[in-house]
């Protein structure tokens, strides 16, 4: 999978590129706090899980293991693609979390770096929707104007866009 930068994006308000202070005492910490992240989490499978959040990273992972014994219990029920996977495959191993992107607070350009980030995935990736229609969310073609306007650029050989932010 292509190297991924760290994101600011234009519209922060913050001056500093300190991170956000998380103001959750978390009984379950699996990484660092941080928000508007892209993250991944891999499977015992070897495939993994790419999502994206606004919110505590640490927050959304808690929702994701309480998906999962969810859908261990009820498989029937729609807990996500996460915790499809793991009812009939596999694990996740929420404590083995990277981060990929850090400080992507704006929401749509967020999605869209998720959506870059689970194309390079390609097959090993369980939310990739070209592999496994209707498990991963897609994007207008018109997020390509949005995008521009944050000032893409290529590094080397990697495919993934990034901001160019000094």
């Amino acid at each position: 999978m292509s190297q991924f930068r760290n994101y600011r994006d234009k519209n922060s308000k913050r001056s500093t590129g300190a991170a956000r202070q998380c103001t959750t005492a978390h009984r379950d910490m699996f990484t660092h706090c941080d928000a508007g992240v892209l993250y991944e989490v891999p499977f015992e499978c070897g495939k993994r899980y790419i999502g994206q959040t606004g919110r505590c990273v640490n927050d959304r992972l808690r929702e994701h293991r309480y998906n999962v014994g969810r859908a261990q219990r009820d498989p029937s029920g729609s807990y996500g693609t996460l915790a499809r996977h793991s009812v009939s495959f596999c694990e996740p191993d929420f404590d083995r979390t990277r981060i990929l992107a850090r400080g992507v607070h704006d929401t749509q350009y967020r999605r869209w770096v998720e959506r870059d980030a689970i194309e390079d995935c390609g097959l090993r990736c369980v939310n990739n929707y070209k592999t496994s229609p209707g498990t991963s969310r897609t994007y207008a073609d018109e997020d390509e104007s949005f995008i521009s306007s944050f000032g893409m650029l290529t590094l080397g050989n990697c495919s993934t866009r990034c901001i160019n932010y000094f």
